[in-house]
């Protein structure tokens, strides 16, 4: 909903631009290299907030990303504004602002069906604060399921909104139902497909992860989470 919103006014730029029926086009490619701009400025500020060190060979890390994913990212949808709204979590987790995560997770709810992400992502961090830290963090989470929930509750396409999350999430995404032809997208890619397109930034991460063992570095509770949440999205493909 939100993202079509967001398309409108480039749209209407791009018919100024060119009168022809490519103007629309234009107008939303336009949108699309501004998102995905956004999304690299964030990661580049999520790296300079973490005072990462190397952080311009880090941030040329996002080269070696699969070229499907680099594609699809600049296709006109909605991924890299979910993204941004997945990176924003991160930026606002990590520096304890943790209200910010209620208006956030709404208006993710609003924006891309992506958002089941974000309770998932802080449910994550949760869990591992209180296995490492011994201490219960409510406050993240709590914000992010009511602002989900309200999201979800306060929708214009509410309560349609609600089956067709449940058909997206367990029809079409897991247990796919060949019945619901939901595309190719829905189902996981080849195990080889996979880790050869992958393998380039999987070994990166790997590598760091080995060199802060090896000198002894005991992995903070950030670090556990991003570790937990590529396992997770590596199972869930």
């Amino acid at each position: 909903f939100l993202f079509h919103i967001f398309l409108a006014p480039f749209i209407a730029l791009g018919k100024v631009l060119d009168p022809t029926i490519f103007g629309s086009l234009l107008g939303a490619k336009i949108a699309i290299v501004l998102l995905v701009t956004l999304l690299f400025f964030l990661f580049f500020i999520f790296l300079k907030k973490e005072k990462i060190g190397s952080m311009w060979m880090w941030f040329t890390t996002l080269l070696l990303l699969p070229g499907d994913f680099l594609f699809r990212l600049h296709t006109i949808r909605a991924p890299a504004l979910g993204l941004i709204f997945l990176l924003t979590g991160f930026l606002l987790l990590w520096n304890k602002k943790y209200i910010w995560l209620l208006p956030l997770s709404f208006f993710f709810v609003w924006s891309y069906g992506g958002f089941v992400f974000l309770p998932v992502m802080v449910g994550i961090y949760t869990l591992i604060h209180f296995l490492k830290e011994e201490q219960v963090l409510i406050k993240p989470l709590f914000y992010v399921v009511l602002g989900t929930g309200l999201g979800l509750l306060l929708n214009p396409y509410f309560p349609a909104n609600i089956n067709f999350l449940l058909i997206q999430i367990f029809q079409t995404g897991l247990g796919y139902d060949p019945a619901m032809n939901g595309g190719q997208e829905w189902l996981s890619p080849n195990a080889w497909i996979f880790f050869r397109a992958t393998a380039p930034i999987l070994c990166f991460f790997g590598f760091a992860l080995f060199w802060n063992l090896l000198k002894g570095k005991k992995p903070d509770t950030k670090t556990l989470t991003l570790v937990a949440i590529t396992v997770f999205f590596i199972i869930l493909n």
